[in-house]
């Protein structure tokens, strides 16, 4: 890909194309086709109109970006904001080729500061699955507030897993009350190998950006930055899970920041803890019926319009 094969993959990129899904074509199509859902939403939040200018943040490959200018139209300019110079690239890479580079502008930068974005300077932000990687999340929401023009509108989605951390919390509440001849070997390496994607303290859980938060944080963030009208909708949603195999599920990480399974074992697990692991989350993950949860964030607000800022 010119521009991009130059580059080397980062964690974003890396699980974007590979470990959201294990490497799963057919797991890639459901994944996929869930993102397009959150999409559309955000974008339904936004009220986009030809003549704004869009900040997405954390634009990944583009998906909302070039969604946004199909819906809107060639009046609408969007400003690509990532923290992957890779990522960043790519999408510059398919503007050219759908010809949307006229209105596309291309920013690396964090989400926690937007320090390359002028106040006062965009209509509507948007956010997917981004201000979760914040530390200081009010700092974000902030800079979100100072970036749009009075009367400007913000539209997110962001995951909130702060019940799997308290999951593997209790994970490890149980370990610690067992005796130490306790019999069952699989509870123990279940838990090593969910604490490298959650943490699995009340500290840790507070000090690490993907648990440090709960969607009522998201509305508090939002009413302390000043915003207005704010909406909030938390979706939950227990689902059927089409049977994978196991190398796929060993080969997926639930977020970027974590390992997937398999690598962790490999790094950390004698060769009779992996086979016996494998044994024991083999009937687990291929079994015909199993579900997972989602737990999403959408939330909408306004700045006030210039007659009324105080």
């Amino acid at each position: 890909m010119d521009g991009v094969a130059s580059l080397e993959p980062d964690i974003w990129s890396q699980w974007l194309d590979h470990y959201r899904y294990g490497f799963d074509t057919d797991a890639q199509d459901r994944v996929l086709t869930q993102v397009g859902h959150y999409v559309e939403r955000v974008l339904n939040g936004a009220r986009l109109k030809s003549g704004m200018v869009m900040l997405d943040i954390g634009c990944g490959d583009g998906a909302m970006s070039f969604r946004a200018i199909a819906q809107t139209g060639p009046g609408l300019q969007v400003v690509l904001l990532d923290i992957s110079k890779f990522l960043l690239q790519r999408a510059e890479y398919t503007a050219r080729n759908l010809g949307l580079c006229p209105q596309c502008r291309f920013v690396q930068d964090d989400a926690e500061t937007l320090s390359q974005i002028a106040d006062h300077s965009v209509d509507v932000v948007t956010s997917r699955s981004s201000l979760a990687y914040v530390q200081h999340k009010s700092a974000s929401f902030q800079n979100c507030y100072r970036v749009l023009k009075p009367g400007g509108r913000l539209s997110i989605m962001e995951p909130i897993f702060y019940d799997e951390a308290l999951a593997v919390a209790a994970m490890k509440m149980i370990l610690q009350a067992r005796p130490p001849d306790h019999p069952d070997q699989f509870l123990p390496l279940w838990h090593r190998i969910k604490a490298t994607q959650y943490p699995d303290n009340e500290s840790a859980i507070r000090q690490f950006a993907l648990t440090n938060f709960t969607e009522r944080d998201l509305v508090r963030f939002a009413q302390q930055a000043g915003f207005v009208d704010i909406q909030m909708a938390f979706h939950i949603e227990v689902k059927p899970e089409p049977p994978t195999t196991l190398e796929a599920f060993l080969a997926t990480a639930p977020h970027p920041l974590a390992p997937s399974p398999k690598e962790f074992m490999a790094a950390n697990f004698s060769p009779a803890e992996r086979d016996y692991i494998c044994q024991n989350l083999r009937h687990m993950v291929e079994q015909p019926v199993r579900t997972s949860i989602d737990r999403v964030a959408y939330l909408t607000a306004s700045k006030p319009p210039a007659d009324i800022l105080f």
